[in-house]
């Protein structure tokens, strides 16, 4: 070793500028990076790895992480002492180590139950690290099975999610490009799927994860007023899937046969679904393809879909509880969107955005067998359509409430009957109507065509052309407001516009502050003492518009005095003797008292002619 002066000068704060020291720490840089030694002393006296150290250190780790080969065999029943951790142990074909931390070296006694606890299975190393890489997840099969106990794993937490129409993508034959699966006909799959579901009380929910292709319709059986009733089977779509059809076919039916009820009208025979957050589409607009057959599902939910060249149902017979709405996107469908010709019932709109289609709605009876009834649209969005918005005929309670109408070819709101088929009770309500700028300059056009109606209603509308057109033989109560006009003829309106006042319009209109009358408006007179008449009423809108008087006031009247049970007169008029042609009027009560009521003036300027006499009671 070279002569060292150890001076042991301290190292902080800013190291020794001794030149022994720096003689010192020559020798050692010596020892450490060239020295055999696997560690050196510093100046300090500290011990430090040399380079030599730290490769062997490096080197035991590299070689601590594999296993030798061969393996050490196992035989049951013979001890077997394992040195080392890197040494494998091999029992019937599969290799095992020692489990760590254990101390080396580690005797097995032979008997593999009590061996089995001290080692590793080490057959699956390839298969570890296939696992973690990035396609790892591939290698893991699961098959559902019914929860039966507390999700404690990812495989009972599978078991535990929604049926997605994937788990059947293996019944899928038809793949015009295998590599695409939005070409495949998804048909097969999707009615396992659905069957899967609705085998069992209460139904499992359908996952749609992407889109899919129908070549043919999907029947849902939910057989009506069975235990079907209890429970609703609800497909709902997940990160945009849905269903596509590209035939004139409907996406959803049912294979169980329709009952007919006193009629001969055909019945729905399944029920309670629920279409919820799916993309449905067609591949042309012009197609009459529909997302319902017919009549033949009730109590259908369908919320937050987005519905495009597609229509929703048509039937010539009798539609029942059909629930569009809320957040359902409408657009872009050619022909009626909503078409029931034999009658309806229950069926509704709501919170919807339907725009950029054909006509909307449509519930009609044309069977004579059927009312639309106990139906309605309400707070949606009607714009762009190229025809009308809604039409109804034969309706016993029909409302359209709260929706914004703007921009569509024809009225956006028909109330379509005859005389033998009166709607019945109809309710338009809080509606705004934003007329097409081409019909404005069409005097035939009108935002809302009234049919024969009974027991209507039309308040808090409003358009900014012309609103109602109503016909002769229609009684609609009206409240509206237009900037054109509220209505096509004051004289079918009823409108409740009662004040009170001293005078009749017509002739001082300032009374009343010159304002605008609409027909129907009454003014009731409430100046008793001119014994004039009971009020006036409007019969031609306007400012002030034509009035006429109705009834009288004055202090003196008639009554016929009777019992509860009519059986006696409870008060006579006696009339005295003639005095130069003027006679005396009595009133005598029962108790005999009696009142002079004033005088009757009798005479020829008063004679209605022969035998005729009119009595006047003198002031």
């Amino acid at each position: 070793m070279p002569f060292r002066y150890d001076t042991m000068n301290a190292v902080e704060p800013n190291g020794s500028s001794d030149f022994r020291d720096a003689h010192d720490n020559t020798g050692n840089l010596d020892l450490a990076m060239n020295g055999l030694s696997l560690s050196w002393l510093d100046r300090l006296r500290q011990v430090r790895k040399s380079w030599r150290g730290i490769e062997n250190e490096w080197n035991t780790f590299l070689a601590t992480t594999g296993f030798e080969l061969p393996p050490l065999i196992y035989a049951d029943g013979a001890p077997l002492v394992v040195e080392r951790s890197t040494q494998l142990v091999q029992r019937n074909g599969s290799l095992y180590s020692i489990r760590l931390p254990a101390n080396f070296p580690v005797e097995l006694s032979g008997n593999w139950d009590d061996d089995q606890p001290l080692m590793v299975y080490r057959n699956d190393q390839p298969l570890r690290q296939d696992l973690a890489d990035q396609d790892g997840g591939k290698l893991v099969g699961w098959t559902r099975t019914e929860l039966s106990e507390q999700i404690k794993d990812v495989n009972s937490a599978l078991d535990g999610s929604s049926i997605n129409v994937w788990e059947y993508a293996s019944l899928v034959s038809s793949k015009p490009n295998p590599e695409d699966p939005t070409t495949w006909d998804w048909a097969p799959a999707v009615q396992a799927a659905v069957d899967f579901c609705n085998a069992e009380f209460p139904a499992k929910e359908l996952v749609v994860p992407t889109m899919l292709t129908l070549e043919s319709p999907v029947n849902i059986d939910r057989p009506v007023d069975g235990v079907n009733q209890k429970d609703t089977f609800r497909i709902r779509g997940i990160n945009g899937g849905g269903f596509k059809v590209k035939t004139d076919i409907p996406m959803f039916s049912t294979s169980l046969p329709q009952a007919f009820d006193e009629t001969g009208a055909r019945m729905p025979s399944s029920q309670n679904i629920r279409l919820e957050n799916l993309t449905l589409t067609a591949s042309n607009a012009s197609l009459s393809a529909y997302v319902l057959d017919s009549n033949k599902l009730l109590r259908v939910f369908i919320q937050g879909c987005a519905i495009s060249n597609l229509k929703l149902v048509k039937t010539t017979g009798y539609l029942q509880s059909i629930y569009l709405g809320p957040n359902n996107n409408i657009r872009g469908w050619n022909g009626i969107f909503l078409e029931a010709n034999g009658g309806a019932y229950d069926v509704r709109a709501h919170g919807c955005q339907i725009e950029h289609g054909g006509n909307f709605w449509l519930t009609i009876d044309n069977t004579g067998n059927k009312s639309v009834s106990c139906c309605g649209v309400d707070s949606c969005l009607v714009e762009g359509l190229s025809g009308y918005g809604i039409l109804y005929s034969h309706s016993r309670g029909f409302y359209v409430s709260n929706c914004y109408f703007e921009g569509n070819a024809d009225p956006d709101i028909i109330a379509d009957s005859f005389p033998e088929k009166a709607n019945l009770g109809v309710l338009h309500i809080g509606n705004f109507h934003s007329v097409l700028s081409t019909n404005k300059s069409n005097p035939a056009f009108w935002a809302v065509r009234w049919g024969y109606t009974f027991g209507g209603t039309s308040l808090s509308n409003f358009c900014d052309w012309r609103l109602n057109f109503v016909r002769p033989d229609t009684q609609v109560t009206m409240n509206d407001a237009a900037q054109e006009a509220a209505s096509n003829s004051d004289n079918k309106l009823v409108l409740n516009d009662v004040v009170l006042g001293i005078v009749r319009p017509s002739d001082n209109p300032s009374a009343y502050g010159d304002r605008y009358w609409r027909a129907g408006s009454i003014v009731l007179n409430r100046d008793h003492g001119s014994k004039g008449y009971a009020g006036w009423i409007c019969a031609t809108s306007g400012a002030p518009g034509i009035w006429y008087p109705f009834g009288t006031t004055s202090d003196g009247a008639s009554w016929n005095f009777t019992n509860i049970d009519g059986t006696s007169v409870m008060a006579k008029i006696n009339v005295t003797d003639p005095d130069e042609g003027k006679t005396v009027l009595y009133l005598r009560y029962s108790n005999g008292n009696t009142i002079k009521l004033g005088q009757v003036l009798i005479g020829s300027a008063d004679s209605g002619g022969t035998g005729y006499r009119l009595l006047r009671v003198a002031n």
